[in-house]
């Protein structure tokens, strides 16, 4: 088990905050016919990542250091995982290996990078709104 920081509040933003760098980036990337697919999927699944555990840590739940969005949503209470339960979660947990370790034959078609970039969309925006709304000192 990880270790919690002092200030929960100060750390989930700050990983949130490399959530939204990572989301962006992924967005600038899977908009250019210049970089494959399965790199801005990656960057998805690395935001959602992110912002599950910006979660994790707001709520002081510790959580190993794993990739497996399933997993890290299960640990969280049942309202927050009530949150993602309309994103396929393993859709984007794919892209945690096949973006970092592609075989030659995979890549990202362009429906599917805009699909996994709206369900890294939706989690980012989610916990943001969730850690805006139940802190009211900020």
């Amino acid at each position: 088990m990880s270790e919690l920081p002092d200030n929960n509040v100060d750390e989930a933003r700050r990983v949130l905050g490399q959530a939204m760098d990572e989301l962006q980036t992924a967005r600038h990337l899977a908009g250019s016919s210049e970089y494959p697919g399965r790199i801005a999927c990656f960057l998805a699944h690395l935001a959602a990542e992110k912002a599950i555990k910006a979660l994790l840590t707001f709520r002081e739940l510790p959580y190993r250091r794993i990739h497996d969005l399933v997993e890290l949503v299960r640990l969280l209470p049942s309202d927050d995982q009530y949150d993602f339960a309309e994103v396929d979660l393993e859709s984007l947990n794919r892209w945690s290996l096949d973006g970092r370790y592609p075989d030659v034959h995979i890549d990202a078609s362009a429906e599917t990078t805009v699909l996994v970039l709206e369900a890294a969309e939706y989690i980012v925006t989610s916990t943001t709104t969730t850690i805006r709304e139940d802190n009211p000192y900020g």
